[in-house]
């Protein structure tokens, strides 16, 4: 299982680490696992609503930076559309989910049901 992030491979580092993520973590900063996947950027009409911005403002709630002027997003593109992708022990593409907006993932059910 791979993890792909177009962050820079510091900061994508620190994260998997914090989250102890038990799975490699790649960074792709040029976005080429992205459009290979076919992968871009939504609206911002797609972008901003309640669902999507949810875990930012609640992130930003919990870090304590109202009125320290500390909302950090350098280098995060809110617009990019990410993806959950299965590629099978032959090679076959056995799920494809591309997100309709930053909040939309397949399942756990519907993830675990492709790798079983």
């Amino acid at each position: 299982m791979l993890v792909i992030s177009f962050d820079a491979p510091r900061r994508l580092g620190g994260y998997c680490r914090r989250h102890r993520l038990p799975f490699r973590c790649l960074p792709d900063e040029e976005r080429a696992a992205y459009r290979a996947y076919g992968l871009g950027r939504a609206s911002w009409l797609r972008t901003l609503t309640p669902r999507a911005l949810g875990p930012y403002v609640t992130h930003y709630l919990r870090s304590g930076a109202i009125g320290s002027g500390r909302l950090n997003v350098r280098g995060q593109d809110l617009r990019q559309m990410g993806g959950d992708f299965v590629v099978a022990p032959d090679g076959r593409l056995a799920l494809a989910y591309a997100s309709h907006d930053p909040a939309d993932r397949p399942s756990v059910t519907q993830l675990l049901a492709v790798i079983r």
